[in-house]
């Protein structure tokens, strides 16, 4: 009987139940779209700043960061620890060399760049090939002058083209300076334009002849599954405790703390939103209470007890909520999969997003998890909300409520 009633109480006013159920449904679908959008933004950033910059894992000199990347702190006996690491299954390593505080020698300037020196197999760990936007990858028979690929930005800006020569200044190793020419084999585009702009990318081979390296300076990993990011870190920190071994988070704790703020203010967007949504739900059942006093005393006079009473204001909230949250729910998974697909093109705005290193096309990524706990808030809320307008209910006194117009 109570759930009869509850029912049919819900629609005596439709357009105000269905102002609920909306408020219901689009305060979930803004939620969900507001998540998804900040977690695949996130997701592309750290993407690319693992496929282009750090791996999964780097292994060290334990000096080499703290000494400003130092050609002398290169990593012992580094071919043998690199042949070891991918011989672990699913994993893939390659191998760095880093030369700091580089001058490139230019009539349009003389900016200060670094150049880092990249192994053959360097593609499977960044995709670097992909990144080409003008020209070639390294050619294979590299002649006497050593290749270069050099960012679109920097290119841009002391007005480089292919096959042009670029002359730069750079430390020999032995605590002097030397000039080194290079040909400019490709132009690539990152999405990290502050390293598209002061970075230069050459064959490690090369640069470990120029400077007279025996070793690399940086072990870098990609994972298969990772998952195993963790267990992979502890193991390999066992293993090699001669080598300072870390994460891609460990290795950038600025971008981590900054992934955990974007998380924390999404979060409290979303706890707005639903607030927002509840106080409607607030308004909507104490003014259904406030419209029927006379009816709600006359039910407790004829015998409804309390305990009734409140079951039917809280089935009233229920069906509201699921009916809303189902919609909601509908209309967010819609959205998330249309533009997890397609994209949001936010290229109006790409001088400002590839400050930040984020895309100019953002996709929509949502774990599956996510909407079953939306969801819950949302039953949750609506269950608190409806607490005071029956607590309202339950105040009344029959014989005042019958005589009240």
């Amino acid at each position: 009987m109570i759930v009869k009633i509850a029912w049919k109480n819900i629609w005596r006013k439709p357009i105000r139940s269905l102002i609920v159920l909306l408020s219901i449904a689009i305060g979930l679908w803004v939620g969900l779209f507001l998540y998804a959008f900040d977690f695949g933004a996130l997701a592309q950033r750290v993407d690319s700043v693992v496929g282009e910059e750090t791996g999964h894992i780097q292994l060290h000199h334990p000096q080499f960061v703290e000494k400003d990347k130092a050609l002398k702190y290169q990593i012992p006996e580094s071919d043998k620890v690199l042949e070891e690491l991918n011989e672990i299954p699913g994993l893939i390593a390659t191998e760095r060399g880093f030369i700091n505080q580089a001058v490139i020698n230019s009539p349009y300037g003389n900016p200060f760049v670094a150049i880092l020196g990249i192994a053959n197999n360097e593609d499977s760990i960044t995709h670097f090939k992909s990144k080409i936007v003008e020209g070639d990858y390294f050619d294979e028979n590299e002649r006497r002058t050593p290749q270069v690929l050099v960012g679109k930005k920097l290119a841009d800006k002391i007005k480089l083209k292919l096959k042009s020569r670029v002359i730069v200044t750079h430390p020999d190793g032995n605590g002097g300076t030397k000039r080194s020419m290079f040909k400019v084999a490709g132009i690539i585009s990152l999405t990290n334009k502050m390293k598209e702009e002061n970075t230069l990318f050459i064959k490690a081979s090369a640069l470990k002849r120029i400077v007279g390296a025996e070793n690399a300076h940086e072990l870098v990993i990609r994972l298969e599954d990772v998952s195993q990011l963790d267990e992979v870190t502890n193991q390999l920190k066992i293993k090699y405790p001669h080598l300072e071994v870390a994460k891609w988070d460990e290795i950038m704790p600025e971008f981590k703390i900054a992934n955990e703020m974007s998380g924390k203010v999404m979060g409290i967007m979303i706890t707005i939103i639903l607030v927002a949504v509840g106080f409607g739900i607030v308004n909507t059942m104490l003014m259904a209470i406030l419209e029927r006093t006379r009816e709600l005393g006359m039910l407790m006079a004829i015998g409804m007890n309390r305990k009734k009473l409140f079951s039917m204001v809280m089935m009233e909230t229920f069906f509201l909520t699921m009916i809303g949250a189902p919609l909601g729910l509908l209309l967010g998974y819609s959205t998330i999969q249309y533009f997890g697909s397609k994209g949001i093109d936010l290229s109006a705005f790409a001088e400002s997003l590839e400050t930040y290193g984020y895309e100019t096309t953002i996709y929509l990524k949502a774990e599956p998890w996510f909407y079953g706990m939306v969801c819950a808030q949302v039953v949750c809320l609506a269950f608190l909300a409806a607490l005071y307008p029956a607590k309202k209910a339950l105040e009344l006194n029959p014989v005042n409520a019958i005589r009240k117009i």
